[in-house]
């Protein structure tokens, strides 16, 4: 497995041209754990020789709570134009295809 420091050298390399199928699942699960590793040492970084994790995770920052209802505004307004849009130009081209094809 690999290890959580970063290195990531746990896991074979599949060298050019001589590819398997082991060696492609293998590079995809050191890609994945390089991943997990660095997302690991992000959330929980060594302190005076100790981890200290978090138990919460900042998804969103508090000088950026204010744009939130913005988003969200943003967000819905795309749902309502893109509505529009379908039901402007979308349903009827839909329903001349039907006619000249004569599907039923």
């Amino acid at each position: 497995m690999a290890s959580t420091d970063g290195d990531c050298m746990d896991y074979p390399v599949a060298t050019l041209g001589t590819e398997t199928m082991d060696d492609v699942i293998f590079e995809t699960d050191r890609t994945y754990c390089c991943f997990c590793a660095a997302v690991h040492d992000k959330l929980c970084p060594i302190v005076d020789g100790k981890e200290k994790c978090s138990a919460e995770v900042d998804v969103l920052k508090e000088d950026y709570m204010v744009y939130l209802p913005l988003y969200c505004l943003g967000v819905l307004y795309m749902f309502v134009a893109l509505a529009i849009v379908c039901d402007e130009f979308f349903v009827p081209s839909l329903e001349m295809f039907v006619d000249e094809w004569e599907v039923s």
